[in-house]
This record gives C-alpha cells, structure tokens and sequence, in this order.
C-alpha cells in the first residue's frame, strides 16, 4: 500500500494564517484566493474550520506551542520548565505550557492547548523578561523569562520534582557563564525568596 501523502499549504497561506495569529475568515482568504482554491484545500483539509474561521490542518507543524500559547494569552509570559526548556537546561518533555497570566486575565484557554497557569507577585511579573522566537517559524515573538527567573521560579514552586530543580541547576551551572550567571541566579533567587546557599555562590 502506497504512503498516504499529506496536502501541504502553500508558503503564502502559512504567511497568511502566521499573520493573522493562526486563524483567518473566509472574506480574508478571498482577498487572495479563488473560492475554488479554499473548497479544495478544505477537501484535502490544508484548512480545517474552526469556529467561524480557519486555521491550516497542521497547524503545529508551522507554529510552536509556545507561540500558539501566546496568541492565545497575548499578555501572558512564558517561565518555568517551559522556559528552561526552550533555553536548553532542563531534559523534561512537558505536556503543558507554564505561562504567568497578567493579573486580571479572564479568559478561556484553548481546549486544544495545554497551558498550565502560574502567579507570579505583581512587584516581579515583568522581572526577567526577554522575547524569544521559537522556531518554527522563528519569527514570531513570545514573551518568557530569562534562564535564571525560570530557575528561580521552579526552586519556589514545591511542586516541581526535587529532580527536575536539581538537574536544571546543574545544566544552569554547566552551560551559563560562570560568574555572570551566578550573580544572575544570585539576584533571581533572592527575589523569589529561594536560599540555595553554596550551590549557587560566584566561584
């Protein structure tokens, strides 16, 4: 039996799904497209409604999580395992997206995505912050805290696995610049009231 062969969208719909934050209406897909052209790719399911609008059938094979996430939450912030992740100094492979929620946010997550809120004190919500870009497609911002915040916040959160902290700290110390990134850590740990003693000292 032949492979099954997946319809791939063009690279100007993805640019035009991209640009209207992974979902657009039918008036904005006839701006550019024939109405014959959007009934086959509804066949061949490049697009998939969703709601009164579309959004491309695969959509995550263009988009990271983490953008969806902020498209979702456009004042939320990425941090967490999340956000070490992404930095490259935790080995987990989350199934939820940790992302601190401005504090009068009211609404709905998609049921589709996993995002699993965080409080962050108003006095450091903006503490740390830096914007990244996930690839794909790279060129799409998202918000997210610095690998030290993200490293503090998991250190003040006992919920997260003594395992989980200790290997991030150690990767922390093996990857980031030794005394720039321990006066980093120094500060972050500080703000969020976490005492690592010796093990985060400058050398």
């Amino acid at each position: 039996m032949a492979p099954l062969e997946l319809a791939l969208p063009p690279a100007e719909l993805i640019d035009l799904v991209l640009e209207h934050q992974g979902t657009v209406t039918r008036e904005e897909l006839l701006h550019r497209y024939s109405q014959s052209a959007i009934e086959h790719w509804l066949q061949e399911q490049v697009l998939v409604p969703q709601g009164e609008r579309f959004t491309l059938g695969q959509l995550t094979a263009y988009v990271d999580g983490l953008v969806l996430a902020q498209w979702a939450v456009p004042e939320g912030i990425i941090g967490k395992v999340s956000a070490l992740v992404f930095h490259e100094l935790s080995m987990e492979l989350p199934r939820v997206i940790d992302m601190s929620l401005p504090p009068d946010w009211q609404g709905a997550f998609p049921a589709d995505l996993g995002i699993r809120p965080f409080v962050v004190a108003p006095a450091l919500r903006e503490y740390g912050v830096m914007t990244m870009y996930p690839t794909p497609p790279g060129s799409e911002p998202v918000r997210m805290y610095t690998p030290a915040v993200a490293l503090a916040q998991i250190w003040a959160d006992p919920a997260i696995p003594e395992e989980t902290r200790e290997d991030a700290l150690m990767m922390y110390r093996a990857f980031i610049d030794e005394e720039a990134g321990a006066r980093a850590l120094q500060d972050a740990f500080r703000c969020y009231g976490v005492s690592l003693t010796d093990a985060v000292q400058v050398a």
